[in-house]
């Protein structure tokens, strides 16, 4: 059961009959990008995600849902923090002579930490990105090289529920009832600011 997977290839009952999830599929992600876009009538774009099933899945699903809106994908390209360094020169050569101006970007805050850097390098500017919920809202893009090539982003986020009672159901597990719980373990330490291993070489106190 996850809370983050959220690729739509997932959704396949006969090839992952015991996954479930209490996040909604990147299907209804990207038919509300499209959405947005259209909305705001940018009716020429580029596209970029990151190479994995996430990126691309996603994007597959946007452009297809983009295309039935009437929207014109200008280019569509993929990279990943973990490959090459010139796949993202390529991309940064393509948004330098290509006429879009508005960018959807299907990755996750490795890869838009990069491109947003390198964009900055070189004087890249008066871009409009619409992103994807992986890095919409992470808040160490503040901070990071090329920050200000992301302003005025748009996207959406997953609404976040509140469960009566469950923090004081948590906070009343011990490990000693769970010793086999790796999650009861980690809670424990986390919210007590403790260490159960008291061979452990750390600063926290025992618990």
């Amino acid at each position: 059961i996850s809370h983050f997977a959220t690729c739509a290839c997932l959704s396949n009952r006969k090839q992952y009959p015991t996954f479930f999830r209490t996040i909604s599929s990147d299907y209804y992600q990207s038919r509300a990008l499209a959405k947005l876009v259209r909305v705001f009538s940018w009716n020429w774009i580029g596209a970029i995600a990151v190479n994995n099933y996430y990126g691309r899945n996603g994007m597959n699903e946007f452009i297809q849902s983009a295309q039935e809106y009437g929207v014109c994908i200008e280019y569509s390209e993929s990279f990943s923090s973990s490959g090459p360094p010139e796949n993202l020169q390529r991309i940064i050569t393509i948004i330098k002579h290509t006429t879009s101006r508005v960018i959807v970007a299907f990755m996750t805050h490795r890869e838009i930490k990069l491109l947003a850097a390198e964009l900055y390098k070189q004087n890249i500017t008066g871009l409009q990105f619409v992103g994807s919920d992986a890095w919409i809202t992470d808040h160490s893009l503040t901070d990071s090289e090329g920050h200000s090539i992301l302003k005025g982003s748009l996207g959406f986020v997953a609404s976040r529920a509140e469960i009566p009672g469950l923090e004081e159901h948590l906070r009343r597990l011990h490990p000693s009832q769970f010793p086999h719980s790796q999650f009861v373990r980690d809670f424990w330490e986390e919210t007590f600011d403790c260490c159960l291993n008291e061979s452990a070489d750390t600063q926290r106190k025992p618990c």
